[in-house]
């Protein structure tokens, strides 16, 4: 296992060409490509790397997609492609973050023990597993502003996170409701410190959300 502590978004960039880690064309299917481009900060270059089997690996989800890097075929050979699919839990979506001497890091797959390696430093180069990795560097991005968003399922956009009967009272119950635009679907992020790290702020009544017993 590498190192722990990283959750969050990064942009992963190549050092020896300068480039950025990417899935091709921003495409969201299964088996799409990964290779270096040229730095845009768009959400196909954004990693989230969230802690799995208690620290030390992590799924490295891209943003654009909501797909995972792996292995392809969990193949053990030198050479075998990367790309991006739905998370399965299987370790060769599972990376070690390894920190070098200079500085930089490797990128460390969990069920092959090949290495997140560009093929040349030209944008398009391939990303495959190798037995010698390339060094990244990790920047760290936010992924939201300050201001009033919504809260939409991804694969039901119709419906808005809602505070029920827009109640303004402490325990208000959050719930899935057909999208009306009114104040109770408004929810205003306010920054809590750190990147990424925020309180959410309900528009209908100033209240904040909450955990209790378990629930929002």
């Amino acid at each position: 296992a590498g190192l722990t502590g990283l959750q969050g978004a990064h942009i992963l960039t190549e050092q020896a060409s300068g480039l950025v880690a990417e899935v091709e064309g921003a495409k969201t299917t299964n088996s799409a490509n990964v290779a270096l481009a040229t730095k845009t900060s768009a959400d196909n270059q954004k990693i989230y790397l969230e802690p799995v089997d208690g620290g030390g690996y992590y799924a490295a989800w891209v943003i654009g997609s909501s797909k995972v890097i792996s292995v392809k075929g969990s193949n053990i050979l030198p050479g075998s492609n990367v790309h991006q699919y739905a998370y399965s839990g299987k370790d060769a979506q599972k990376w070690a973050v390894v920190k070098n001497d200079d500085g930089c890091y490797e990128l460390v797959n969990k069920g092959t023990g090949l290495r997140l390696s560009a093929e040349g430093t030209s944008e398009g180069s391939n990303l495959s597993g190798a037995a010698t990795g390339s060094e990244f560097s990790l920047k760290r991005v936010a992924l939201l502003k300050a201001g009033i968003v919504e809260v939409k399922p991804r694969s039901a956009t119709a419906v808005s996170l809602s505070i029920a009967k827009a109640s303004t009272e402490d325990g208000g119950a959050l719930v899935l409701w057909n999208d009306t635009n009114v104040l109770n679907q408004r929810f205003q992020l306010v920054a809590a410190g750190g990147t990424d790290l925020w309180r959410v702020r309900t528009a209908s009544s100033g209240g904040y959300l909450a955990v209790k017993d378990g629930a929002l």
